[in-house]
């Protein structure tokens, strides 16, 4: 039966990761997660043997082309940010200069109060409309 794999998951990693290059399972776990050893063959390491995804030789996991080719049809994954990065971004204070009216030069929205004509009727911006003669 063949594993199922989603985007960004534990199998899509390893994929990916063993596609840049090849490792051994023991150096592919830690590289991505901090879990055993037996969980890890369970989920990730058995699954791509099992679906012809990887091959093991002398102790070092390969990327098959049917694994490349399901590493193309997932795509890359999306990496997090540095928690660095992240403790930054809290710290930072949102001001909402957007928010606030911009700065106008004096004289700047006069144009505002005179109304447009359409034929024979000035249409002002209150809604007003005036028929000329």
């Amino acid at each position: 039966m063949k594993s199922k794999y989603t985007r960004g998951s534990l199998i899509h990693q390893a994929i990916e990761s063993l596609d840049r290059m090849p490792r051994s399972p023991e150096q592919l776990r830690t590289s991505l997660d901090n879990i055993s050893i037996k969980r890890f063959n369970e989920y990730v390491t058995e699954p791509l043997v099992r679906d012809g995804f990887a091959l093991i030789k002398e102790n070092m996991m390969y990327l098959t082309a049917l694994g490349r080719e399901k590493f193309s049809e997932l795509g890359m994954c999306k990496t997090r940010l540095p928690p660095s990065h992240r403790a930054e971004l809290i710290r930072t204070v949102y001001e909402g200069k957007e928010l606030q009216a911009a700065a106008v030069r004096v004289g700047a929205d006069d144009h505002m109060r005179f109304p447009s004509r359409v034929g024979n009727r000035l249409h002002y911006r209150d809604g007003q409309v005036e028929v000329l003669a």
